[in-house]
């Protein structure tokens, strides 16, 4: 079984402990892509692309067209309005009468806020990115935590091992089947590279053994 890279426009979730491999299979999947816009915050993913450190030239490279931006910015400039700027230039970067599709993954989402400092631009700018064919892939080790209105709005999940029932839990709400989800998420193990992925659209799970990507 082949994982086939989700269409510009559709949102993905990611979601596991650290070490779980959802890092390793988003990187996989962004491979396929042309036009992506990676934050970066953990300074972590291995991929082609132009890295920059600084909101202005980030800015600047997303104005001009630039494919594929890695964006690893100094910890000066690790704040909620500086994320709600950049999240702000790539939402304008793309309209539905001139589309520019882009896939804009975010490596751990807390890493750009948390509670109170979570930029506010980002659940805003999931309703109506779709029809400018924007993306955003999201991961993290802590679902129970991210706000309803992000993980409502994902299309594709992709469920790696996770250790807290609480996470667990708050995955089913978005699984078909729930009870057969959490009993094919309990058999997960850590570090066995095993996920379950959710289609959210034809409401469907299925659980992968090994990481595969359809070319």
């Amino acid at each position: 079984m082949r994982i086939s890279p989700p269409p510009y426009g559709q949102h993905c979730v990611f979601l596991g402990v650290t070490g779980s491999g959802k890092s390793v299979l988003a990187r996989e999947l962004l491979t396929r892509y042309q036009s992506y816009f990676v934050f970066d915050m953990q300074e972590s993913m291995k991929l082609s692309g132009v890295v920059v450190r600084d909101p202005a030239n980030a800015a600047k490279l997303i104005n001009k067209g630039t494919p594929r931006i890695i964006y690893r910015p100094r910890r000066i400039y690790q704040e909620r309005e500086i994320s709600n700027y950049i999240l702000d230039k790539l939402l304008d970067s793309s309209s539905s009468e001139n589309p520019h599709p882009r896939i804009i993954y975010i490596d751990e989402i807390f890493q750009l806020g948390y509670m109170q400092s979570f930029p506010d631009n980002l659940p805003k700018g999931m309703t109506f990115s779709r029809q400018r064919q924007l993306s955003f892939w999201i991961s993290t080790q802590r679902p129970k935590l991210i706000p309803t209105n992000i993980l409502a709005q994902a299309s594709h999940f992709f469920v790696f091992y996770q250790n807290n029932e609480g996470d667990k839990e708050r995955i089913a709400e978005f699984a078909p089947r729930s009870d057969e989800f959490l009993a094919a998420e309990d058999s997960l193990q850590y570090q066995d590279y095993r996920f379950i992925y959710i289609n959210h659209t034809n409401m469907t799970f299925q659980l992968y053994n090994k990481l595969r990507v359809r070319a």
